[in-house]
């Protein structure tokens, strides 16, 4: 007679267990991994929007310096980051606009 030879196998309880707990890892890192998609994809929007913003303000200094040469540019800037004015000009300041600015202040505190 010929001798079997015994294989040793899992109880199928612990099969199932293994298996079990082998679907819940896995589904545990796929939920992470789309997580991380998901943070991932918001950053580079907004890394973009940056992205956009900054070619804007790349453009206007771009044009700034080429109109530096200009004399109405210089005059731009001399009255509104300066406030300087023309020689016999006169500057009126509106107090009630400036009441009303003030009042707007102590509204945002």
């Amino acid at each position: 007679m010929k001798e079997h030879k015994q294989v040793h196998r899992l109880p199928m309880k612990t099969a199932r267990w293994i298996i079990l707990v082998a679907v819940f890892v896995c589904a545990f890192i796929t939920l992470r991994s789309y997580q991380m998609t998901i943070v991932r994809r918001k950053e580079l929007r907004e890394n973009r929007k940056k992205i956009e913003r900054r070619a804007k303000e790349i453009k206007r200094t771009g044009e700034d310096i080429r109109r530096s040469d200009d004399l109405d540019f210089a005059e731009e800037v001399a009255r509104e980051d300066l406030g300087m004015v023309k020689p016999r000009e006169v500057l009126y300041i509106d107090k009630a606009k400036d009441r009303e600015g003030d009042q707007h202040k102590e509204d945002l505190k």
